[in-house]
């Protein structure tokens, strides 16, 4: 997968973030972070179902591995401009655990 390719699947994990995200995700939570990660994985970036389930489920899990519930809160609050730091390093902290989305 090209570089491009990659950073536009980060950005539709990321953009997802804001709509159901928070630390150790409840079980609806889970759901809804997932249904909407895979949708932007399989639309965006045109991955089969199981590709975009296995790297949005590793996303989920690197953003409870890695951020604290403040910063988790800090991506899904709607009130305030997204924290460019914050966003840079959930996107590199995901593409280091995660491995490469295929089609």
């Amino acid at each position: 997968m090209n570089t491009f390719r990659r950073l536009a699947l980060l950005a539709s994990v990321v953009l997802a973030l804001p709509l159901s995200a928070h630390a150790a995700m409840d079980s609806e939570a889970h759901k809804t972070f997932i249904k909407e990660c895979t949708y932007a994985a399989t639309q965006n970036q045109q991955l089969d179902a199981k590709a975009a389930q296995a790297y949005c489920t590793c996303g989920e899990t690197s953003l409870n591995k890695h951020f604290s519930d403040a910063e988790i809160k800090a991506l899904n609050d709607r009130q305030t401009p997204p924290d460019i730091k914050l966003t840079t390093r959930v996107q590199k902290v995901i593409a280091q655990d995660c491995p490469q989305a295929k089609k």
